[in-house]
């Protein structure tokens, strides 16, 4: 684990040097009647999302919590991601204080008790064509069988977007689960098949994004419909 810090750190540390861009700071808040999350069900009711970003080039650091309003969900993601060309890298800690019933500390990294999830992604997104393809695998942390053992749960997700005259957006997602593990039991499963409409309401410097989502998981036979409005700026 203490390898894998001195990586990323190194990775971090070279990407700053290498750009010589200037840093750009972002943030974001947003709800949702809700939380969906590759074709699942995270909350029971609407949802808090606040985020924050840093963006030095191709290098990316954000930090992405969730909070239901019926505390039904808590939730911290620490990412960092690295893009070069069409293709992005990243890692991402997802954290749920005392989603486990372990020892829930921020800084308990121990593979049997730690509440923490390391999963990395790999993505590829085309200039050319409005199509993106993504690769993501829980690697390290609670992600467990009954044994204690790493499940590897992996997740390959194939998304479409058609832009429209009116700056509107609609977005047409296709997600398996593929090996067993946090999202299936089976070897293979199609999880999330979506479809969101989306517009971004500008007023100077700050963005109001609203969308509805249609979503359907045939492998829990459910779906969802769900919207949100954010702020962002």
């Amino acid at each position: 684990m203490k390898k894998l810090f001195v990586s990323i750190s190194a990775v971090l540390a070279s990407g700053i040097i290498a750009s010589a861009a200037k840093p750009v700071f972002s943030g974001a808040l947003d709800l949702t009647s809700k939380y969906m999350w590759r074709g699942t069900e995270c909350s029971s009711g609407a949802t808090l999302f606040p985020s924050a970003s840093l963006e030095i080039g191709g290098l990316s650091l954000s930090a992405w919590g969730a909070y239901a309003l019926d505390s039904s969900v808590s939730e911290i993601d620490l990412s960092i991601g690295y893009t070069l060309g069409n293709f992005t890298l990243g890692i991402t800690d997802y954290y749920y204080p005392s989603a486990y019933g372990l020892d829930d500390s921020f800084f308990n990294f121990k593979p049997a008790e730690t509440g923490h999830t390391l999963e990395g992604t790999l993505t590829y997104a085309p200039e050319a064509f409005p199509l993106t393809l993504m690769w993501s695998t829980m690697f390290y942390g609670a992600d467990k069988d009954a044994d204690g053992k790493n499940r590897f749960s992996s997740y390959f997700e194939a998304a479409y977007c058609f832009d429209f005259e009116d700056a509107g957006s609609l977005t047409l997602t296709a997600g398996a689960s593929i090996l067993k593990g946090m999202y299936s039991d089976k070897p293979f499963s199609v999880i999330n098949l979506a479809a969101t409409y989306g517009k971004t309401i500008e007023l100077d410097k700050v963005s109001f994004p609203l969308s509805v989502s249609y979503i359907v998981n045939p492998y829990l036979d459910k779906t969802f419909l769900t919207a949100s409005v954010g702020i962002a700026f």
